[in-house]
């Protein structure tokens, strides 16, 4: 989905709004996170003075492996993101933001990188995930009945003296 930003700076309704549907499932994510559908992306622009405002709602269903216990769990994320842009953000050699020299903006690329940069840096189940049990592997939530405080038996001696 493309928007021409400049195109809209020069408008005289200086609004435009759109709703689509994107497939990046072919991206590249990090590890253990997977889309489990399109990305959903709702948008809004309109002309403030010299500048274009941007509004960008995303869904992104997903599946994710939990970084403690390799648990496979959906989760949705959402983000509502705001954006000014001017002249500037394309006529630059280096740009910012996905724009072509023509002041046109890739929202598919633009997305892309927003969901890249807002995920968490752990993927967890909950927040409060034990992970997996040190002795046999499985989830502590599992309840594996292990002895979780098994300790080092060189310091066996120690527990003696207490005693």
């Amino acid at each position: 989905m493309i928007l021409d930003v400049k195109k809209l700076l020069g408008s005289k309704e200086g609004a435009a709004q759109d709703r689509f549907e994107t497939e990046l499932a072919q991206m590249d994510f990090p590890t253990g996170f997977a889309l489990e559908s399109p990305v959903q992306v709702d948008w809004q622009a309109r002309r403030e003075g010299e500048q274009a405002a941007v509004h960008l709602s995303i869904v992104c269903p997903a599946v994710i492996i939990c970084d403690r216990c390799l648990e496979r769990v959906s989760r949705e994320y959402r983000y509502e993101l705001d954006y000014l842009f001017d002249e500037r953000d394309w006529n630059t050699n280096e740009p910012e933001y996905p724009f072509d020299a023509f002041g046109r903006l890739d929202l598919e690329k633009l997305c892309y990188d927003e969901l890249l940069l807002n995920l968490p840096s752990r993927l967890l189940c909950s927040e409060d995930c034990e992970g997996l049990c040190p002795v046999c592997g499985k989830p502590v939530k599992a309840g594996c009945g292990c002895r979780q405080n098994v300790g080092d038996d060189r310091l066996s001696i120690l527990k003696q003296l207490l005693s």
